[in-house]
């Protein structure tokens, strides 16, 4: 999922929309940083830094992204991680 993402938001020009839409649930867990995670299917929720994709990750490309405008509607947590 990390290396999908990172090609979408890698590969938008300066004259287009980046949308970004992740189907699926997010987890917040104190051992794994605070952090919100996105978990797909084959997520360890032993790992969930390892295996998931952080919110933070997802932010850093966001910022990156030369795209002037950037979407990211709201993924399945409390709050909104992404974005």
């Amino acid at each position: 999922m990390r290396l999908a993402i990172g090609e979408l938001l890698t590969a938008c020009d300066e004259d287009e929309l980046a949308l970004l839409h992740v189907s699926g649930h997010s987890v917040k867990r104190v051992r794994d940083g605070g952090q919100f995670h996105v978990v797909a299917r084959d997520t360890d929720f032993d790992r969930v830094a390892d295996s998931g994709v952080s919110a933070e990750f997802v932010n850093e490309l966001l910022e990156q992204c030369i795209a002037p405008q950037k979407v990211v509607p709201g993924t399945e947590a409390r709050d909104r991680p992404l974005g």
